[in-house]
């Protein structure tokens, strides 16, 4: 069967992303870029054409680099954590490079029109017509990938600056601002307080003899450096701080922001304090503003109310004079002239399922990448909507009915509305993680958070409470990466890299002020805390009414039925645990952190022991090993046999299944003649070690429930003692089975 042919359009930051992404499902692209090169936006062009978008040259990155790389290939640990531009696109071309990119774009190549083809309700194909060096050829794509970004058109409002047109000095967007060079001596005003207009009138404070920083409404200044140096996204957007603002409202975390940015400079001292809140408009990040006004290179002033010849009126009443230059930090609008209406643009505002699939096509083969305004990083989740939309191109995800797709689409403009300041630059906006974790839950890709809890503690804190950094969707599902647990795990190791050129001394070493591992315990109380609300909050009753008891077998529930991947195995193994279980595996994990588990042994060698295990029993459940036969070795030198007992007792493991079978557990065990329980034959002299294994499963009712049971006891008992054992079965009706196989544990 011949592959499925998608068009890509645009080569940027998107655009790369959605061919990797086409590549890893086996379907055919081609990318179609205008320009000669790739990058898109973060190309440096001395002199622009028309309507492209343009940076000038000095400008760096305002999201550092674990939080916006691709994510399965990590930024080089030597790169600084906010790159110059010219870095990011040594980046660029280390990814393509190494996925072999290149060979899928056509350079200098404009798309003039996209239209559905004659047979579209059946087919979903689409007619492409691109030209290149003038000439125009038609080409028939099953899919069509548009990655062309929201800063494609200029917005120059000249109609609301009266005067404008008798103004003697020059003024033009930033769009056309590329060095501070020809600005030398003169009086600027900027228009503006996004990060370009900032940037820029930082930029020219260094050199002019004056300028004015115009803004309509004042702004929050976030920067770079957050607490104890680290970068502000990568201690802010954490899904224990997505989790705390969906517990609490917006309402303490801004109080919390509004807090920490006045700590640093008054805003309203600094003419900056605006009306909204920090969450309710896109932020604004800047570490020098507050330095240059403070020193009156740079002057914030209102609104402009007019404009005259040499003149600046400003709407409080006070007037500059002998402007020289105004520059219009205005903003972008977006639309999409080669849809040919397909898609209508109304005041910067689309209709969009999840703000990718228009609802009403009878195929769903087109998809719009990247168009979003994230608080936060706009890389990985355009990489993350190109994972899901090449999927839903190949059948393997379904969207919803156009009437479900129409109801979000009201629900999110909803939000939006009631959330944000009402401008033309809020209508696509979501939060980082929160909006990740959507399109990802849909893909197939989203973090287990409580699986991980039970499966790997150490991933788990660190998921939980470290960067919400793109690998975490890359630990298991389609497009799963080997890699994603060694990434998230030294990602705090690549932050500090390139900080640290100079060595200090031993008695000048203080502590490096990490508060996720100081948090753990509180916040894994907290989580669980959280969890067993919801649960209660949702908990159904038996049959007769009463729930079961919270320690008993019949409460694990059996999972829902996943998507299988391309190998016919579960996406993500899932165990759904009754509050009271979450509770005491909490409570055991936690003292366990701090040292004082049933091991004894420092934090710091369980740590590293616990990876080792991790690593193993991690990569034996992604393969799916549990759908044969799944065994446990429990070391009894550091697990007491008692203790043993009671948790295998509270996974409900099947104990009666094996008693049937007294080769499995050895001479060792026997049961209790009236209690039946489990009890050790010689207690003074316990065995080295045991192998159980539980009974076998009906994989058609419950596909990998006991696996994760399994796994939940393994880590229960310490986490390290215990090896993963792996034993194929010769057949599903037969006791004989192969040698034993003990994972890399």
């Amino acid at each position: 069967m011949a592959k499925k042919r998608v068009a890509v359009i645009g080569a940027g930051i998107s655009g790369l992303g959605a061919i990797k992404c086409c590549l890893d499902e086996g379907l055919e692209p081609t990318c179609f870029e205008r320009n000669d090169d790739i990058g898109g936006l973060w190309k440096f062009q001395k002199n622009s054409s028309e309507k492209m978008p343009s940076i000038y040259k000095s400008v760096t990155i305002n999201t550092s680099k674990e939080m916006m790389c691709f994510s399965d290939f990590p930024i080089p640990d030597h790169f600084p954590n906010y790159m110059h531009n010219c870095m990011l696109m040594d980046y660029f071309r280390m990814y393509a490079k190494h996925f072999g990119l290149l060979n899928y774009i056509r350079f200098k190549t404009k798309v003039r029109s996209v239209r559905k083809c004659l047979d579209f309700p059946v087919s979903g194909q689409w007619d492409v017509v691109v030209e290149a060096d003038r000439k125009q050829e038609t080409l028939v794509f099953d899919g069509v990938l548009v990655c062309s970004g929201h800063h494609t058109d200029p917005y120059l409002p000249l109609q609301s600056f009266p005067g404008i047109e008798k103004f003697a000095g020059s003024y033009f967007h930033s769009r056309e601002y590329k060095s501070p060079e020809d600005f030398v001596g003169k009086r600027i005003l900027v228009v503006g307080i996004g990060n370009s207009g900032v940037d820029i009138a930082v930029e020219l404070g260094r050199v002019a003899k004056q300028v004015f920083l115009s803004t309509r409404r004042g702004s929050w200044i976030l920067h770079r450096v957050w607490e104890n140096g680290y970068p502000m996204d990568s201690s802010f957007f954490t899904r224990f701080n997505s989790f705390l603002q969906k517990i609490f409202t917006t309402a303490p975390i801004n109080s919390y922001l509004e807090k920490t940015l006045n700590s640093r400079f008054n805003h309203a001292h600094y003419g900056l304090q605006p009306k909204h809140r920090p969450l309710s408009q896109h932020p604004t990040v800047s570490d020098d503003l507050p330095n240059h006004i403070i020193s009156g290179r740079v002057q914030v002033k209102p609104n402009v109310k007019e404009f005259t010849e040499t003149e600046a009126i400003f709407e409080d009443g006070t007037v500059e004079e002998n402007i020289d230059v105004v520059i219009f930090a205005t903003g972008y609008s977006f639309s999409f002239p080669f849809l040919d209406g397909l898609i209508r643009v109304t005041n910067n505002e689309v209709s969009l399922y999840k703000l990718m699939f228009p609802p009403d096509l009878e195929k769903p083969t087109l998809a719009i990448i990247g168009l979003v305004q994230p608080l936060g990083i706009v890389l990985p989740i355009s990489e993350l909507q190109s994972r899901w939309a090449v999927r839903v191109f190949k059948g393997l995800s379904r969207l919803p009915s156009v009437k479900n797709m129409m109801a979000d689409i009201a629900q999110r403009k909803k939000g939006m509305e009631k959330r944000y300041v009402k401008t033309a630059r809020h209508t696509i906006q979501v939060d980082h993680v929160e909006y990740m974790d959507e399109i990802a839950a849909l893909a197939g890709v989203k973090p287990n958070l409580l699986f991980l809890f039970l499966s790997d503690p150490r991933l788990a804190l660190e998921v939980f409470f470290g960067p919400c950094t793109p690998y975490q969707y890359r630990l298991w599902g389609p497009g799963k990466w080997h890699g994603a647990r060694r990434a998230i795990l030294t990602q705090r190791e690549r932050i500090l890299k390139p900080l640290k050129t100079r060595v200090p001394s031993e008695n000048s070493r203080v502590s490096s002020g990490l508060t996720c591992m100081k948090m753990a315990p509180f916040g894994l109380a907290f989580l669980a805390a959280g969890l067993a609300y919801f649960s209660h909050q949702t908990h159904e009753p038996t049959e007769h009414g009463k729930p079961t008891h919270p320690m008993s077998p019949s409460s694990v529930a059996s999972p829902p039925a996943h998507e299988p991947t391309e190998r016919g195995k579960p996406s993500s193994p899932h165990l759904a645990l009754s509050s009271s279980q979450l509770l005491t595996w909490v409570s055991t994990v936690t003292k366990d952190l701090t040292g004082k588990g049933a091991a004894g042994k420092p934090a710091e060698e369980r740590a590293m022991m616990e990876e080792e295990r991790a690593r193993g029993a991690m990569a034996g459940f992604q393969e799916g090993w549990y759908t044969d036969l799944m065994t446990v070795q429990i070391s009894t030198e550091i697990v007491p046999l008692e203790e043993f007992i009671s948790v295998w007792e509270t996974f409900g493991l099947g104990l009666d299944s094996l008693r049937e079978r007294p080769s499995i557990i050895g001479p060792s065990f026997a049961a209790h003649p009236r209690t039946g329980h489990l009890r050790p034959l010689a207690p003074d002299r316990p065995p080295a070690s045991l192998v159980l294994k539980p009974p076998p499963l009906d994989r058609a009712t419950e596909p990998h429930s006991q696996g994760a049971r399994v796994l939940g006891l393994h880590t229960a008992c310490g986490g390290l003692s215990a090896s993963i054992v792996r034993s194929r079965a010769l057949d599903h009706g037969d006791e004989s089975y192969r040698e034993p196989i003990v994972a890399d544990a």
